[in-house]
């Protein structure tokens, strides 16, 4: 025993039986919501897929603007190396080549590619993030 409802109306649920009791008239209406209801939840389910494709490509769009970040100006002072989590380099449109690193405490400095301890830390950063080689 199925029962369906109107989509369009506020009527009682139909009961929708193969026995004798309903005319083919029952059927036919029954089969109607049904299929209603279907094309009520592709139509959901391709909403959602747009929706969630939208996500993908601006969560893309918002990387690729972090990695156009330029530095206004340049820290000379020699970053402790257990602050930092990760770096980056500036973009290649940037008037001011620099290092960019990201600390514990959230916050990025711009250094000098070219001073040897920043070259160090990089190393330094590089091997973290890889962990220990396994080799045989």
């Amino acid at each position: 025993m199925m029962a369906c409802m109107s989509l369009h109306t506020r009527s009682a649920p139909l009961s929708c039986s193969t026995g004798p009791t309903l005319p083919p008239q029952s059927l036919s209406v029954c089969k109607i919501s049904h299929s209603a209801r279907m094309r009520n939840l592709s139509a959901l389910l391709f909403v959602l897929l747009l929706c969630s494709l939208q996500l993908v490509s601006s969560g893309t769009q918002a990387s690729k603007a972090a990695l156009k970040i330029c530095c206004p100006a340049l820290t000379q002072m020699k970053l402790p190396l257990k602050r930092i989590v990760s770096y980056n380099w500036t973009s290649s449109e940037c008037s001011i080549k620099a290092v960019v690193f990201n600390m514990i405490s959230g916050k990025t400095i711009c250094v000098d590619p070219a001073s040897d301890w920043v070259n160090d830390h990089v190393k330094a950063v590089d091997q973290r993030t890889k962990g220990p080689a396994t080799g045989n």
